[in-house]
């Protein structure tokens, strides 16, 4: 498979901008990071393994730029060259064809090795793709050669979506989920990092701080003069509600999992939203 080329556009100073305006994010369809050993691959090489990502289950507003991606490999018999793919594409998986694919919107690789086995493996995309957060991206990590590699990509104990994956080798042109090719364990980590924005009132982004952050128990809340807090809410990076509410310029994490949540703030002067992280 020829490796795909972006064209790199020249608007520097406006994604610096843009990226100082928005904060980081994750997002992920495996509810854990307690890898399992429940790979599958298709023998010997040219594995695509693909999840979808409707952007609008996340919470995000506004534009987003599609940053990078994370993986991880359960096995490897020897170092190879992955290539990573983002695609801007609406009803996945029908009519994806990996003989034809459509033009990625970014592009990375990643030369896996030893080290890489049973741990996260973060890689940003060459160039940084601004979309919508009604958008649907569709991630991929490519094995791109029939090399005679067994190469097994991380998995976890449970998943919100499915995974897929597909395979020349093994006659799955168009992606397939794992469970219909009989693999319904294989919960593969495939995550895709985005900056998203955080808010778009700039006098309540500016005047709202949110402290400390990390924390291991409470964050805490100071606002604007006149701002007044009307309602509030934690997700976590799956968009599950965590209960924890703002009180008397407070909220109380210490009940929470360890890990990065999505702190909204509605108030009289408009929303707040920010990436905090309990540790």
């Amino acid at each position: 498979m020829k490796k795909f080329t972006l064209l790199a556009c020249a608007f520097i100073a406006g994604l610096t901008f843009q990226a100082n305006a928005q904060s980081e994010i994750v997002l992920s369809q495996n509810t854990d990071e307690v890898w399992t050993p429940n790979g599958v691959s298709c023998p010997g090489g040219d594995n695509w393994w693909m999840r979808s990502y409707d952007l609008s289950d996340y919470s995000l507003n506004g534009d987003v730029w599609v940053k990078g991606m994370e993986f991880s490999i359960q096995n490897m018999d020897f170092p190879e060259e992955f290539e990573l793919y983002a695609f801007d594409y609406v009803g996945f998986p029908t009519g994806f064809d990996i003989l034809n694919p459509p033009a990625p919107v970014a592009v990375a690789y990643h030369e896996i090795d030893f080290t890489d086995i049973g741990v996260k493996v973060r890689v940003d995309f060459e160039t940084p793709y601004q979309t919508t957060s009604s958008s649907t991206i569709v991630v991929a990590v490519v094995q791109p050669f029939i090399s005679g590699n067994a190469v097994f990509l991380g998995t976890t104990g449970a998943e919100t979506k499915t995974s897929y994956i597909a395979a020349e080798n093994c006659g799955i042109q168009e992606p397939e989920t794992v469970a219909n090719v009989g693999f319904p364990d294989a919960r593969h980590l495939v995550n895709l990092v985005v900056d998203g924005v955080i808010s778009t009132n700039d006098v309540l982004a500016q005047g709202t701080s949110i402290y400390p952050n990390p924390t291991t128990d409470v964050f805490n809340v100071t606002l604007p003069a006149n701002v007044e807090v009307t309602s509030s809410s934690l997700v976590d990076m799956l968009g599950r509600t965590t209960g924890a509410v703002y009180s008397n310029g407070q909220i109380d994490a210490s009940s929470l999992a360890k890990g990065v949540y999505i702190l909204t703030l509605e108030t009289n002067s408009g929303t707040y939203t920010q990436k905090v992280i309990k540790q």
